[in-house]
């Protein structure tokens, strides 16, 4: 069984403003069959090792314990396995699911076992082995577009500075396939996109003709020789491999 969900929680070719935990939370639930932008899914048994994990996780949050190391570890096999549209659910849907827990009325739990059960898992994580060979994956430019203003914004891609405004665009077979404007301030202006200016221009000067960009589609479709032909050369690329088989 799989769940469904539209392409970047149905914000395909618009700015990603904010990750809301409870729209996180309405996504695993509902069906979007009759969404007419790209699909990705997630399967069923995926969101219960979510849950799984989070139910620890929060025990031992409320036990004072440290749960980074097990949640980085838990991510980053995630992403062996996940593309970053399902990376991207899953690390807000860890973290939704994680607040509805905290936010419960509950006792206590026992603090010595909770430990114990938490590095026993953590030790599970770090012994896992994969695959030689991922089964996919995704490949995408991205223009830095200066600071957001300071605005704490969910980093769903791991691009540029983590403060920053970034344009990602998304290659499929080899053209834009979708693409986005992540971590935006406040406040959002608009320019007309004109390449010239857009080449002669850095960082947060991009950003207004980034979003007309991004409501024109004109890049939808476009070879990397096309985007570089537009925009020049994007500040950085990356190439996610994922669908590692789990060996142990």
């Amino acid at each position: 069984m799989y769940i469904q969900f539209d392409g970047r929680f149905g914000l395909r070719g618009r700015i990603i403003k904010t990750v809301c935990p409870g729209l996180a939370l309405a996504f695993a639930t509902v069906s979007m069959a009759n969404a007419q932008t790209e699909k990705f899914e997630v399967p069923q048994s995926e969101i219960a090792r979510v849950k799984e994990a989070v139910a620890l996780v929060a025990c031992a949050s409320r036990c004072s314990l440290d749960t980074k190391p097990f949640f980085q570890k838990f991510m980053e096999i995630e992403k062996k396995l996940c593309s970053f549209e399902q990376v991207a659910f899953i690390g807000t849907y860890f973290g939704a699911v994680m607040g509805q827990k905290l936010s419960e009325r509950s006792q206590i739990p026992e603090c010595d076992s909770i430990a114990r059960q938490l590095r026993m898992t953590l030790e599970k994580l770090n012994a896992t082995k994969f695959g030689s060979k991922p089964s996919a994956t995704t490949d995408l430019f991205w223009y830095d577009l200066g600071p957001n203003g300071g605005v704490k914004r969910a980093v769903i891609y791991p691009v540029g500075e983590p403060d920053h405004c970034a344009l990602i665009l998304f290659f499929i077979d080899g053209v834009v396939g979708d693409f986005n404007i992540e971590r935006v301030p406040e406040k959002i202006v608009t320019e007309k996109f004109k390449k010239t200016k857009w080449g002669k221009a850095t960082g947060a000067a991009r950003f207004p003709m980034a979003v007309s960009l991004v409501d024109s589609e004109i890049i939808l479709g476009k070879t990397k020789v096309e985007v570089i032909e537009i925009l020049g050369q994007p500040d950085g690329a990356l190439l996610h491999e994922y669908g590692f088989e789990i060996l142990k």
